[in-house]
């Protein structure tokens, strides 16, 4: 991490290969190094999906997690719980940075290595994407505990929303004035160089329907059934749904429990399910032929969306419901519809009020959007936060 005296040395540690964390960690990190303000470096493991394009440096000594064989995948992740933060600890240590930024927590060892980052030369910062974890890796209890001394031990906390605020006080009482709201920005992709015409002909998407995308990861949360449920409520002018993303090998979001609700519902004419990895180079194409992006998640869901920030780069208004971060987040800017709630009745009314406006030709201000939710904007709060910690002022 070659730097100038008068840059902030900022190390991000990054735990997972990629998924949304790992994009929005690659977002920020790439905003930090061209500022030309901030000396960043990403800790990850090897398979870090942006580890030959970083503009940054990237330091890839964190333990690998992946294998094609599930009890030695299960067996490297609970070693890297262990070994990654460490390795990230003694880098950051050696390479004397001002900042260590942590995109992934691992709460079920936090006590084993607590005293390093507690005495360790470096702010310590987070960003909370999750306020809470759904599910315990080996035992809630003490999972819990780490989690929520992290919380306490660390001098910045950064999340997306004012619900998560209030909610990381509830559950963990940290220091207020340590949490700090920052927006999530857009994530670009590759505009589509197709026509409309042949990108639903190669899709198999009707020509005369209006069409709303599901896009990305088919989970629980998301709550497919019920936006499959609701569509099937609606009798006149029923949009047309395409779902698309890797989808589970069993339980309720697997292609066979789709398969058979749809069945089920008659919506076999009505929904296309796309199960697998949507290369980068699909993704333009998808939102060019939807005229809306379904975010109807189940109403636990508090983390702020990934997918919203999608369809912000697209110009593409979105039908949610009030998950707390997204109904914050959507009600505040018109770009598209807010569900009254999570259930197949809520949503058809949600989906009747956005294909109305959709028809009535109404436009969105997806700009405001973006000026206000850029990855610049992101920098230039959280270099704020950093230059309080580490010199008291602004």
């Amino acid at each position: 991490m070659e730097s100038k005296t008068s840059q902030t040395r900022v190390m991000f540690y990054q735990f997972f290969p990629g998924g949304g964390i790992g994009r929005y960690t690659n977002e920020l990190a790439t905003a930090f190094h061209r500022s030309g303000e901030v000396a960043v470096e990403v800790a990850c493991c090897p398979e870090y999906a942006y580890r030959d394009t970083a503009c940054y440096d990237v330091y890839p000594g964190l333990a690998p997690i992946s294998h094609p064989v599930p009890i030695l995948r299960k067996s490297r992740f609970l070693l890297a719980q262990v070994t990654s933060p460490r390795a990230a600890l003694s880098r950051a240590e050696d390479r004397n940075v001002d900042v260590i930024h942590f995109s992934n927590i691992n709460h079920l060892t936090y006590r084993f290595w607590r005293e390093r980052v507690r005495r360790g030369p470096f702010k310590v910062a987070a960003t909370v994407h999750d306020v809470r974890r759904k599910k315990a890796i080996l035992n809630r209890h003490w999972e819990e505990r780490g989690l929520k001394q992290f919380y306490r031990d660390a001098d910045a906390l950064f999340v997306h929303s004012q619900v998560q605020v209030e909610d990381l006080i509830e559950f963990a009482s940290p220091d207020p004035s340590r949490i700090h709201l920052v927006p999530m920005g857009p994530f670009a992709y590759a505009e589509s160089t197709g026509d409309d015409a042949s990108l639903r002909r190669d899709f198999g998407v009707p020509s005369d329907r209006m069409v709303g995308l599901c896009f990305g990861m088919v989970r629980d949360d998301k709550n497919v059934g019920e936006l499959l449920a609701g569509l099937a409520r609606l009798k006149d002018e029923r949009p047309y749904i395409v779902i698309a993303g890797k989808m589970p090998a069993s339980g309720s979001c697997s292609e066979e429990a789709l398969r058979s609700k749809l069945a089920a519902l008659g919506l076999q004419q009505d929904v296309l399910l796309l199960n697998r990895f949507i290369n980068d180079d699909e993704v333009g194409g998808l939102y060019r032929l939807a005229n809306f992006a379904c975010l109807t998640y189940k109403t636990y869901f508090t983390s702020q969306s990934g997918v919203l920030n999608v369809a912000m780069h697209f110009d593409c208004p979105v039908l949610a419901t009030p998950a707390p971060t997204l109904a914050e987040t959507v009600s505040d800017y018109n770009v598209g519809s807010l569900c009254p709630g999570d259930s197949a009745a809520d949503i058809e009314l949600g989906l009747q009020s956005l294909v109305t406006s959709l028809k009535r030709g109404e436009r969105f201000d997806f700009a405001e959007y973006r000026e206000a939710h850029s990855w610049q904007e992101n920098m230039r709060r959280t270099l704020g936060v950093y230059r309080q910690l580490l010199t008291g002022s602004d």
